[in-house]
């Protein structure tokens, strides 16, 4: 599944060469062609924040209905994915729209925590409204896929990047639960085998394209990890603990 690069590391036909199985990749809607809510700005749009998930879901029952004639077995469907690829895997097994089309995950290197929550998904859509210039979404649509891209780009620089997350899957515990994490805790995906890890300094490539990126790291980090969000919490206590300290011994 596409990791949110056009690099040709994605490109499937050494893995399929090199074993006796059937590797199928598609395309998606990315950004905010894919993962904007504009639901609270246009009624009609409800499903917006995640039709990137919506085209993964249609692309799997094509398979499952297909790879028989591929010489496939439509009882043993495994999706995999890195970074981005692989936080759809992680949401999609707790979509029910997307229930037995596939019966094993691989993730790599990205986890469930990436989404938005209503709140924050429709303060976001506000956000870049307002950035686009467009008063309504039928002002935003007389833009050409172009024009709309070129736009995403713009806003994503003006943060430096920070903003990137924004354009993550809006939860609405409608099309999947509320509290993802928790739900694969409380077995939600229980059916399905898992098999997940990340690469030992991974992040480090990021600083090719930001030399804050580390910066940025750390205000997001309850997306990247609740146990990085533990972690930081802990420091933070330590360095309030050691400055009280100080002022203590300085004062004797």
């Amino acid at each position: 599944m596409h990791g949110g690069t056009i690099e040709p590391l994605y490109n499937g036909s050494n893995l399929a060469a090199s074993n006796d199985f059937i590797v199928v990749s598609f395309n998606y809607r990315l950004n905010i062609f894919g993962f904007m809510h504009f639901e609270t700005v246009y009624s009609l749009l409800e499903d917006s924040g995640y039709l990137g998930l919506k085209d993964q879901i249609a692309a799997l029952q094509w398979i499952k209905e297909n790879i028989a004639e591929f010489d496939g077995n439509p009882d043993n469907i495994t999706i995999f994915g890195k970074s981005a690829g692989s936080m759809s895997t992680m949401l999609l097994t707790l979509v029910p729209d997307s229930k037995n089309l596939f019966q094993k995950i691989i993730s790599q290197s990205g986890n469930v925590s990436f989404y938005n929550e209503p709140e924050n998904s429709a303060q976001i859509a506000e956000n870049f409204m307002k950035f686009s210039g467009a008063k309504t979404v039928g002002d935003l649509m007389k833009k050409s896929a172009v024009e709309l891209q070129q736009l995403y780009s713009k806003y994503l620089y003006v943060s430096d990047g920070s903003n990137l997350s924004d354009f993550s899957p809006a939860c609405d515990g409608k099309f999947f639960a509320l509290r993802p994490f928790y739900s694969h805790k409380n077995g939600a995906a229980r059916e399905i085998k898992f098999l997940t890890g990340v690469n030992t300094c991974e992040w480090s490539y990021w600083l090719l394209y930001d030399e804050n990126y580390f910066k940025n790291f750390y205000e997001i980090n309850d997306k990247i990890s609740l146990v990085m969000s533990r972690y930081k919490s802990r420091i933070q206590r330590r360095s309030e603990k050691s400055k009280k300290q100080r002022r203590i011994r300085q004062n004797l």
